[in-house]
Formats: structure tokens, sequence, C-alpha cells
């Protein structure tokens, strides 16, 4: 009799701290999100860097709502079916199973393999003959799991493993694209904010003040502001080039473009030949020689002293 294939799958774990670790029999409790065949799956290195991508971009942590505990298909699991309501956590998951589904790579293993007419997202127990623990609790019952890492498993509970991070405003704000009025659109959901608000923390653009010291000019203020329309419509009009090519805009479009382009470049210069010598060098040095030219002169410094400036001073010229 030949030995039976490992399977690739993607698949949810729960947090260590989660009370199903105690009742399931399993070796590692799950909820299995795709299911691409049997090993070896063509393009296996692409499908597991695509996976850590879209894990790290468009998803965090997680909850599932638990809508019963029931039997599932002819070995007789025993599962948690969780809920498909609007707030009980399936439609990020949803989404996620959507987003991983556009590579190329793992669509054609997902269509190349026979799958249920339904994803149900459940988690197994146990079944007859390895029955799930006892629920020893006052209040027996699952009624909500959290899960806290995605993994792709190769063979019997091995593979890769890649935790979530905790959902953060900032990080939701710097992923999604924010709209006029301040609305945030990130992996399907809706959030209201602002790129860098902190909860009880305005960011109200400051005044700019010009001051005179002897023959010298002082300026301060004139943080927070927002990009000008100008600056917008130029970036929008990058992103269509980068995603439908130089075609996609109007002869008015391309004008605008070059002509917004052209500005900025020369604003940069201008400003930069405003800066202080020491920062000047380091910024033209960065330019011909990137990091590698930095970190030799750095290195090649005799004193504490020079390597401690140059240090200040690359990150000012960066910054």
């Amino acid at each position: 009799m030949g030995s039976v294939m490992p399977n690739l799958v993607v698949v949810a774990i729960p947090s260590e701290n989660d009370y199903v670790w105690k009742l399931s029999s399993e070796k590692i409790p799950h909820m299995t999100l795709l299911f691409l065949g049997e090993m070896p799956v063509p393009n296996f290195a692409d499908i597991a860097g695509f996976v850590d991508h879209v894990s790290q971009r468009s998803l965090n942590r997680f909850g599932m709502e638990v809508d019963r505990r029931d039997v599932l298909g002819p070995e007789k699991a025993d599962v948690l079916f969780f809920a498909k309501s609007k707030w009980g956590g399936y439609e990020d998951v949803a989404a996620f199973r959507s987003f991983l589904l556009q590579d190329s790579n793992i669509r054609a293993a997902y269509e190349s393999t026979e799958q249920f007419p339904e994803w149900l997202p459940h988690l197994t127990l146990g079944y007859p003959e390895t029955p799930a623990k006892p629920d020893d609790r006052d209040y027996p019952g699952i009624t909500y799991v959290k899960f806290d890492k995605i993994a792709l498993w190769f063979s019997d509970y091995e593979g890769f493993e890649y935790p979530l991070k905790n959902y953060e405003w900032d990080m939701a704000v710097a992923m999604g694209e924010t709209t006029e009025l301040g609305w945030v659109v990130t992996a399907g959901l809706l959030h209201y904010g602002k790129k860098g608000m902190k909860w009880g923390v305005r960011n109200t653009p400051s005044k700019v003040t010009v001051t005179q010291k002897g023959k010298k000019l002082k300026s301060t203020g004139g943080a927070h502001r927002k990009p000008s329309s100008e600056a917008v419509k130029t970036k929008e009009f990058s992103q269509i080039i980068k995603k439908s090519g130089i075609h996609a805009l109007s002869n008015k479009q391309l004008q605008d473009f070059n002509a917004r382009m052209n500005l900025e470049a020369n604003a940069k210069r201008l400003n930069a030949q405003t800066q202080p010598a020491a920062k000047r060098f380091v910024m033209d040095l960065m330019g011909k020689n990137g990091k590698k030219g930095l970190e030799t002169i750095a290195d090649g410094a005799t004193t504490k002293q020079v390597r401690k400036f140059m240090t200040k001073v690359a990150i000012t010229a960066v910054a």
C-alpha cells in the first residue's frame, strides 16, 4: 500500500491562551481556510511568499463567533461551526481568503483540487475514536475563539507560521486610502480618521512663523498640512500609470502630471541648496553611493565623536 501524500493547506491557529486548546484532541486545533491539494504543489515557494505577504498586509489578530457545536461529515467530526454574521469575524476572514485566491498560483492549486460546494468555517474538537476533552468549567461551552497566526502546512501539522499583528489604528490608516472626508477604507472595512491621528491628540495645522536673527531668517511651524489637490491628483495619475500604463492618461492629464513632477523635482533641488553644508555633503554622498558609501565613511572615522556626528547628520539628512 503506497504512502499517503501530505496536503497543502492554509489554516488559522487559535491563540495559545484560548480555552479551545484544552478541549480539542487535535495536535494543533485550527480552522482550515484553503485546501490546495496534495504536495508537491507547483510554485510552492511563490505560494508561501504570497501567504506571508497577505497575512502581514490584510489581516490582524481576529476572533470568530461560534454559531453552534455539531457533527460534520461521514467521519462524524465533533466541530465548532462559526457564525457568518456581519460582526462575528467572518467578513475579515472571507476577505482574507479572497485576497489569497487573487494569486494565480494559489488559484490554480485551488481550482485543480476538489472542493466542497461552500466554505463552512469550523474548528474540529475531535472524532469518535479521539473524542474532545471534557469541559469541566462551571459554565461550559465555547462561544468565541481568538486567532493570532496563519500557517501554511505542507506536512502533518508542519509548515510555515505567520504571526498576525495586533490591530492598530495607525496601521489601518497607513494601509488604507483616505478620502476628502477623512474616511479610510482598508481590507473591505471602513474606518474614520486621518493619517497620523492618535486618540485624544488633534493634529491641527500649525501656523508658519518667520523671525530674523541678524542676517538669518528662521522659520517654525507648518506641520500637519494636508496635501494639495494638485499633489493628490498627481498621485492618482501615478497610480493609473503604474496599473494601466501611460496610455491610460489623456494629453491634458499627461501635461498636468509632467508639470507637477518637474515642479516637485525643482523644489526639492532648491530646498537641498538651503541645507547646512554638512547635511548637503551627506545627502550628496547618499545620492551618489547610497547607504553603503555612508557606512564606509562612518566605519573609517577615527573617533567616536566623528562617527556620532556622521550618524546624526545621516539621520537628519534622510528625515
